[in-house]
């Protein structure tokens, strides 16, 4: 059978990995492979735990589209209307917060301490998963081994017979 994802010349990527997890099965004939969400999941929280900027750079620039801007509120944006809304901004509040964030001050240190939170808590539970799933699996295998012993056993008796 012809290799139907040849790997790129020069290419620093192993794309047959990628093409091994992202291809159909019947592409390949195999039954579908098994991604590993726990791991990936555990990689991104760390990620996001060693540079927030990751989650709070594009945050921050979403800022300025709804009207944060460097000299405050810009007039006629969901800011000025939240604003409005509010009436005198209480500092700390969410409205502080954004604002801050959007001139680069304060609010920037409270958004990647926000999430990092997130990002240990990803890590923390995928972590948590994959030690919980794990738990049983020896238990599990001393029994299917068991098992096929038994089966082995009755299939040698029966040829005896």
């Amino acid at each position: 059978m012809r290799n139907m994802y040849p790997e790129p010349q020069n290419s620093p990527v192993p794309w047959y990995f990628v093409f091994f997890i992202l291809s159909p099965a019947s592409a390949k004939g195999e039954s579908t492979p098994k991604v590993p969400w726990t791991s990936l999941a555990q990689v991104a929280g760390i990620a996001v735990i060693a540079s927030p900027a990751i989650l709070t750079a594009p945050a921050i620039a979403g800022l300025g589209t709804v009207g944060f801007g460097a000299a405050g509120p810009v007039a006629g944006t969901i800011a000025t209307m939240a604003q409005s809304s509010i009436g005198s901004v209480v500092a700390g509040s969410p409205f502080a917060i954004a604002q801050g964030a959007a001139v680069g001050g304060y609010g920037v240190g409270v958004l990647n301490g926000i999430a990092q939170g997130a990002g240990l808590a990803v890590t923390g539970l995928s972590t948590l998963n994959s030690l919980v799933s794990d738990c049983g699996k020896d238990k599990d295998q001393e029994k299917k081994r068991k098992d096929q012993e038994k089966k082995r056993k009755d299939q040698e008796k029966k040829r005896k017979d």
